[in-house]
């Protein structure tokens, strides 16, 4: 009956195919060979005959030919035509319309499907993809990225978290590469002093230290190598990756060289095993390797049969050890050595070969060492005397553990039977993954004869090999939906390869009865389903002549609730001249099925009140919105679903700040990242520049000190100051340099703006910054990077990620008019009669002068304006004290006012200015934007100042007024809609007081 069943399925999946051949003909495909097909004849097909008959098809001439035979087992051949003669559709459909023809197809090409992870730092490591980069022999590798096509590591088939439990000195807890690949006892409350999950150990949340009988396992060197090569996290942008992406790696502190400490961490590792085998996965963890990374030379296994028996014990409970062997070129099976010479079919030896496979200072023996790994300078994560980072190593230390991860590797494989025999007979199927693990090792001359299979581990080679032996109907795998509505769902599984069809079953969860559809295909979709509610679903794969079994049950839960919007973001629009237009801004969400409108909230920091808007939900799967906002401001927003006509509300989405465009390039551009992977060791201590003075620790690699700003001119020279900082004394070779986006384009590779490039390395450096003439006005980036140069690093570059140092960016104001040179060499000289001649150098780049005088009795100066630079004073009185100062007009500026001189009518003896300093005054900040503060030290008390603010033309564009002032120290601040709107130039405040006798001009910018 069941084989008539399956005979049934076949004749549909038959017609299926036709019907799918027949609807494919509506479209092209775009990726194939023009004018060629790849054509299966009858196998009494004279093809010559053939293609003689068809030179003409619909009265179109088709220049058929032949190619070439490509498979005689199954009589297909490569035919090739015009294409621009009769369109590929009509000469495909005609061919496979030939009574001669048993199928016809385009020629297809083909792309590189090779999963390669995003790390940082992945081209230094040669062990995943050799290239031949580090001057070795391409493919001399583990074929990584051909075996991350088929699994990146983490999950098994069945969806059990797979655990590696290394024994070594400790761990980095906070390594960004490391870090989320921990693994943490989650059963176990950390520091309350009991055993809570029952294991036998206290308060072990991050593993177990057997010499202090804690979970104190931090603080490793040696083992922070070894746990990169298992499982540094891949494709998250940082660093390097493991062999494995996501797997769990169990630390077991391992700090001493006491037997004992040996046997209890694989006891620790055991036990876990154990609970999780007992507890069908609910307690414990699902540890498939151990990975030790020590031993003792010429240790003799017969003096240490409790630890050589100890391997046989984890195999029996499905745990394979990884043990590294000598690093010294003996023959161990001659020497011995511990572990790797113990007698267990669950212990694999491994030793360690190099960039082009051959073994260079690593042990060899046929009987004891099993395979070879890459060991030779390979590239990992470290923590060293520099701080958390990546180092290049060498050793058996690492060749052990990209075993161990591999071994890992293959338990992830799409493999549910591996899987399900590891929970009924977990010896057994730790013996399958080793056999697949030699099975695909990649055979070496040079290492034939040396060690027991021959050659180096191939990961790609191995779960090909796993795959093959996956049983006669192997479960689907890969569980999960990819549409969810309210009342319907999309399932969607992985089939394994010898799957014809798929029965599947799915209930609300805690329901007793199931629904069942047959012989159906992934992606699948149920309906009739309740809004808002918890289901599950199983399948179970049919093939030839068996069936796989029901899989675990993949929990869903459909749509419909009433949620708020999720995948939130905003955009400012630009016009076309690159900068924000006043206001308008887009928001963006996807879509909530249950909503009918949405609530849209948002305030204009500091203010407290929200503003609400509501928003139609729109007809695709994300609603698009906009509002006008001001520019240059931090918003806050937050929506919420309006789920019935009632109004109910979900609850409002995370609040979201963002800051509106305008404010300058420096917080309008997105600049390329740069940073130090580890800063412990060193950071920018201390940055020195005009106003920024920013003394600072350890910001983690890299900081945006938005609130540190200062502003410069072009044509002008500055002094900066850097500061490395380290936690002693001893410093490191440090490379300075600071980069300013002068043209504000958002990069800094333009020429000229590597701003400061000291030319040695130092824990300090010193120097002058100059702003180029050609340099754009307004506020812009500068990046500061200092990076550790020693073992031959090169120079930092302004958009790179380094293993150690640290990255600092800055705003800074670029003023864009070259400063009025202010008077020098002020000087008077008797003339005839009661006249006197005072006169000065010519200042650079003036258009004239501003000449001022008075008595020294008086308290207002008489002023005249002169193009020479110098005037003639007539009519002076005898025996009368003048004085006399200058400032130079500029084009777009005018300098301060010159120091003043003395003159004595009808006498040439200058004399001293002994005049009351009646009031000083002083305005912060200068540039303003929107308000100014005025600081007054007065000598004594007066009835009014008055304030004038006047441009370079000297119209008035703001007045106030001060009254009953008293001595001292006096600050005011004013705020004004005239400050505000005032345009960004230059302006001048005076300062007056006619009581006083007293008057004052200062400039200032308005940014």
């Amino acid at each position: 009956m069941k084989q008539l069943f399956v005979l049934k399925l076949i004749f549909c999946c038959a017609i299926s195919v036709l019907l799918s051949n027949q609807s494919s003909a509506q479209r092209l495909s775009a990726q194939h060979k023009a004018g060629q097909l790849l054509v299966a004849f009858d196998e009494k097909t004279d093809v010559i005959a053939y293609v003689a008959m068809h030179q003409w098809v619909q009265n179109i001439a088709t220049q058929l030919q032949i190619g070439r035979q490509v498979s005689p087992q199954s009589n297909i051949w490569l035919l090739k035509y015009n294409q621009n003669s009769i369109s590929e559709m009509d000469m495909l459909m005609a061919t496979r319309r030939s009574k001669e023809v048993r199928e016809a197809q385009f020629n297809h090409l083909l792309t590189n499907r090779n999963t390669v992870p995003n790390d940082s730092l992945l081209a230094k490591q040669w062990q995943w993809t050799n290239t031949g980069q580090t001057g070795g022999t391409a493919d001399a590798d583990l074929d990584a990225e051909q075996a991350w096509d088929i699994t990146t590591g983490g999950l098994t088939a069945l969806g059990d978290t797979i655990v590696v439990a290394i024994i070594d000195d400790g761990i980095d807890f906070n390594h960004p590469d490391l870090k989320n690949n921990l693994w943490i006892n989650h059963a176990e409350i950390p520091n309350n002093g009991i055993d809570d999950d029952g294991n036998g150990y206290i308060d072990d949340v991050r593993g177990w230290n057997p010499d202090t009988q804690s979970d104190d396992v931090g603080g490793g060197f040696h083992g922070v190598e070894v746990a990169g090569m298992i499982g540094a996290q891949g494709n998250n942008t940082k660093g390097v990756t493991g062999i494995n992406w996501r797997v769990k790696m169990m630390i077991i502190g391992y700090n001493s060289t006491d037997e004992a400490d040996v046997i209890e961490s694989y006891s620790y590792a055991l036990k876990q095993r154990q609970l999780y085998n007992q507890s069908n996965g609910t307690k414990g963890a699902y540890v498939v390797a151990t990975n030790s990374s020590w031993g003792i030379n010429e240790g003799q296994p017969s003096e240490a049969p409790l630890w050589c028996a100890f391997y046989d014990t984890l195999g029996v409970h499905g745990i394979l050890s990884c043990g590294a062997t000598s690093n010294s070129s003996v023959n161990v099976d001659v020497v011995g050595d511990l572990p790797t010479a113990c007698p267990s079919e669950f212990l694999i030896a491994v030793t360690a070969t190099d960039a082009k496979d051959f073994r260079n200072f690593s042990a060899f023996g046929l009987e004891n060492v099993d395979v070879a790994a890459p060991g030779d300078n390979v590239f990992t994560t470290a923590t060293t005397q520099f701080g958390t980072g990546y180092t290049l190593t060498s050793g058996t230390s690492f060749a052990c553990p990209t075993t161990a991860g591999l071994i890992a590797l293959l338990y992830s494989a799409p493999c549910s039977n591996i899987i399900e025999l590891s929970k009924i007979n977990p010896a057994e199927a730790a013996k399958q993954i080793r056999n697949a693990l030699f099975a695909g090792v990649d055979v070496k001359p040079n290492l034939q004869g040396e060690i027991k299979y021959g050659g180096r581990i191939n990961a790609y080679n191995s779960l090909l090999k796993l795959l093959e032996t996956c049983g006669p109907c192997p479960k689907p795998s890969a569980l999960g939906t990819s549409v969810l509505l309210d009342t319907s769902a999309t399932l969607t599984w992985i089939p394994s390869t010898p799957t014809v069809t798929t029965n599947l079953r799915y209930r609300k969860l805690g329901a007793a009865i199931w629904t069942t559809n047959t012989a159906v295909s992934a992606p699948f979709v149920v309906h009739n389903l309740q809004e808002c509610t918890n289901y599950e679903f199983q399948v179970d794969g049919i093939c030839m002549d068996s069936l796989s079994g029901w899989t675990n049950s993949y929990i869903f839960k459909t749509d419909g609730c009433c949620l708020p919007p999720s995948n939130i973001s905003q955009s400012v629009v630009y016009t076309p001249n690159g900068t924000p237009t006043e206001n308008q801004v887009f928001f963006k969400w996807k879509k909530v099925l249950k909503a009918k409108k949405y609530s849209f909230q948002y305030k204009i920091d500091p203010a407290t009140a929200w503003t609400t808007e509501l928003v139609n939900i729109g007809i695709s799967d994300s609603v698009l919105f906009s509002l006008y906002l001001p520019t240059c401001k931090k918003i806050i927003y937050r929506i919420a679903s309006v789920c019935d006509n009632s109004g109910t509300l979900s609850d409002y989405s995370p609040e979201i700040i963002f800051n509106t465009k305008g404010c300058g390039a420096c917080l309008d551009n997105v600049y390329c990242a740069s940073a130090g992977v580890s800063s412990n060791s060193e950071w920018i201590k201390f940055v020195r520049f005009r106003n920024i003075i920013n003394t600072s620790g350890n910001n983690n690699g890299y900081k945006f000190f938005d609130n540190q700003t200062t502003s410069v001119n072009i044509a002008t020279n500055y002094n900066i100051f850097l500061t490395a900082g380290f936690p002693s004394t001893t410093g490191f070779q440090e490379k300075f340099r600071v980069w300013i986006d002068y043209n504000q384009d958002g990069d800094f590779d333009d020429d000229g703006e590597l701003a400061f490039d000291p030319p040695s390395t130092m824990t300090s450096s010193a120097g002058v910054i100059s702003i180029p003439t050609s340099a754009i006005g307004g506020l812009t980036r500068m990046r500061v990077s200092m990076k550790y140069v020693g073992f031959q690093a090169s120079e930092p570059t302004e958009c790179e990620e380094f293993p150690f140092g640290e990255v600092e960016d800055y705003c800074i104001t670029i003023i864009n008019f070259i400063p009025c040179a202010a008077v020098t060499g002020l000087n008077i000289v008797k003339q005839s009669g009661n006249s006197a001649k005072l006169f000065w150098n010519d200042a650079a780049t003036n258009i004239g002068y501003i000449i001022q005088s008075r008595k020294k009795s008086s308290p207002i100066w008489d002023e005249v304006s002169d193009t020479a630079n110098f005037y003639i004073f007539n009519g002076l009185i005898c025996d009368t004290l003048y004085e006399f100062r200058v400032k130079t007009i500029c084009g777009n500026d005018l300098s301060d006012f010159s120091p003043a001189v003395t003159y004595k009518g009808c006498n040439t003896t200058a004399t001293k200015d002994v005049i009351a300093d009646y009031f000083r005054a002083q305005i912060l900040p200068n540039p303003f934007s929107e308000s100014l503060k005025i600081k007054l030290k007065l000598s004594q008390a007066t009835s009014q100042i008055l304030l004038k603010l006047v441009d370079l033309q000297g119209h008035e564009i703001w007045s106030n007024e001060l009254k009953k002032l008293s001595e001292g120290n006096l600050e005011y601040d004013f705020e004004d809609e005239i400050l505000r709107k005032m345009p960004s130039g230059i302006y001048f405040l005076k300062i007056i007081s006619s009581e006083l006798g007293k008057s004052e001009q200062l400039k200032l910018v308005k940014m």
